[in-house]
């Protein structure tokens, strides 16, 4: 059954009609990337989220990823499951544009009385072009505060939530953002797709050996990042398998593991690796920290994007919450480009404002991030990155 939504009002229709309406779906380019999209969707249903029968699996697509909602569609019936396909459009987000802002925070009410039946949420990224998105970003806050009793909700009643994607989803769009191919993308997110949540555990065992409550974590890095804080103590690891300790939420590629801050304890300069808000490049963004809050910032160019993000924030912006350590052996930093990537391998990211999203009690409506490549961390003056390579 394919469910197609916009604000509150949900039409139900057969996957015939649906076809009927939007046309031909692309296929995959090879039947190498059917079977890999084959293979993952049986993954993700038996091994990533155990569905079971009598499940009911809530699947976000849209009619760029049909295939591999269809083939986790199927592999829960396999199981005795019911899988659920919200299907979305870009056509919807530039229509979006044009509606009444008056119900914006209402959508939430539908997702939460959704998240009553469901045992799991799977969110398949699509290829967006971000310049449909540049007219609504005044609307993020209220979605995303309507949005917080559903997240609150799931990790609550261990509904798991899976996001496949994570910000490495093959796009045109992101690609040139990158300064990478979309070939090169595609190849980075399929190896990182199957690294196995062992792997990832065994990569943050050093890490974790050396945390503890009041841990000084120090961040250096070329571009003159220099910052420290001190750690709250246990780690949140995303290594692709929903539990308690990751609050039921996963992004695949897994490989982030977010290290949360006392607060009051970040003091420091922190320096961003060039990155995109929506269209808009941003070079040198620079924050400056003391006693656990953002003092100032600028930005070399993009800053008026910047701020236009920053303005609509609300309480809580200017905290620093985590750093968000890459540990994922598969994926890799290519030199000379610009990927803001938070879980390849030995990729550091800097979080100012938001973190409810980890498990954290932050609800600003967005954060300040600072990607930081090739950063060296030591935590209680133990090395866990040395110049962007994880330490052995």
């Amino acid at each position: 059954m394919f469910i197609m939504k916009t604000g509150r009002v949900v039409a139900i229709l057969l996957a015939a009609q649906i076809a009927a309406a939007i046309g031909a779906i692309p296929t995959p380019a090879s039947a190498q990337t059917s079977d890999r999209i084959a293979s993952f969707a049986e993954r993700l249903v038996t091994q990533v989220i155990h569905a079971k029968r009598g499940d009911v699996v809530e699947i976000n697509a849209s009619t760029q990823n049909l295939e591999l909602a269809e083939d986790i569609w199927a592999n829960l019936h396999q199981v005795g499951a019911w899988g659920i396909i919200w299907m979305h459009t870009p056509r919807m987000d530039q229509l979006w544009s044009h509606l009444t802002t008056k119900y914006d925070s209402d959508e939430a009410m539908s997702a939460f009385d959704v998240a009553h039946f469901t045992t799991a949420d799977i969110q398949l990224d699509w290829e967006e072009d971000p310049a449909i998105s540049v007219p609504l970003v005044s609307r993020f806050p209220a979605w995303a505060k309507g949005m917080q009793p559903v997240v609150d909700y799931q990790a609550a009643h261990a509904v798991d939530y899976v996001d496949v994607g994570n910000s490495l989803n093959p796009s045109r769009y992101v690609a040139p953002q990158f300064g990478i191919s979309l070939a090169r993308m595609s190849e980075l997110f399929w190896s990182g797709l199957n690294v196995d949540p062992a792997t990832i555990d065994r990569e943050a065992s050093g890490l974790r050996s050396d945390l503890h409550p009041g841990a000084l974590v120090h961040v250096t890095a070329p571009n003159g990042t220099d910052f420290t804080y001190k750690a709250t103590g246990p780690d949140m690891l995303s290594d692709g398998m929903p539990s308690a300790a990751n609050h039921y939420s996963v992004s695949l590629p897994a490989g982030d593991d977010i290290i949360r801050a006392i607060p009051g304890t970040a003091n420091g300069i922190i320096v961003s690796s060039v990155q995109y808000y929506l269209t808009t490049k941003v070079t040198g963004l620079t924050m400056h920290l003391s006693g656990g809050k953002l003092i100032s910032w600028s930005a070399a160019t993009g800053s008026a994007e910047v701020a236009k993000f920053y303005a609509t924030a609300g309480a809580g912006r200017d905290a620093f919450t985590y750093a968000d350590i890459g540990l994922n052996p598969a994926i890799h930093f290519v030199d000379g480009s610009s990927m803001t990537t938070t879980m390849l391998g030995g990729m550091v990211t800097l979080n100012v404002g938001r973190d409810n999203c980890c498990g954290g009690t932050n609800f600003s409506a967005s954060s300040l991030d600072a990607i930081v490549p090739h950063a060296t961390v030591t935590i209680d003056g133990t090395a866990v990155i040395n110049s962007g390579d994880l330490a052995p």
